[in-house]
């Protein structure tokens, strides 16, 4: 499992990122633009009624630029940092992250299209990427397929769903 994810991340050029409070779930790196980024893991497993004996957490991803100009310009090295980021984390940890594209400023399907894209081109044998609607927003699942834990996170997503939440 390890060794596909390694393949997959040989041909990223990630920025560096460091997490300022030693936390593990909070990093921050900065681009050759010279402004920054946040990653941060939010764990809202209680939220969701994840059990607590499934030994798996529902993560949220957020992604955060830093004091941005108004346009930023692409750069494929924010993309190779988040999909660094994520397959790491998944390597590491027996978790699932679930992220849901910002739709404040009407980008929201652009952002879907991009984070897609990414997806694809990088998508690893072993990371599942599955979309369920949560409370009216297209709410994206990543895992490892082989993570017996994730099935427990997702159903308690259905379970979430059908009460109406």
């Amino acid at each position: 499992m390890k060794a596909n994810l390694k393949e997959n991340t040989n041909s990223l050029n990630p920025y560096k990122y460091h997490s300022p409070d030693n936390s593990g779930i909070s990093f921050h790196f900065a681009t050759s633009n010279n402004f920054g980024y946040s990653i941060a893991l939010h764990d809202c497993s209680d939220l969701f009624g994840v059990p607590e004996n499934c030994n798996s957490r529902l993560m949220f991803l957020v992604l955060t630029p830093i004091k941005p100009p108004t346009i930023i310009p692409r750069d494929n090295r924010v993309r190779d940092t988040v999909v660094h980021f994520i397959m790491d984390f998944l390597a590491k940890n027996k978790d699932v992250i679930f992220y849901v594209c910002s739709n404040k400023d009407q980008q929201e399907k652009v952002r879907s299209r991009l984070f897609t894209d990414w997806f694809k081109k990088y998508k690893s044998p072993n990371i599942e990427r599955e979309m369920k609607m949560v409370d009216n927003s297209e709410t994206y699942f990543i895992y490892h397929n082989d993570n017996s834990l994730a099935d427990a996170v997702l159903n308690a997503i259905d379970k979430y769903n059908s009460a109406g939440m």
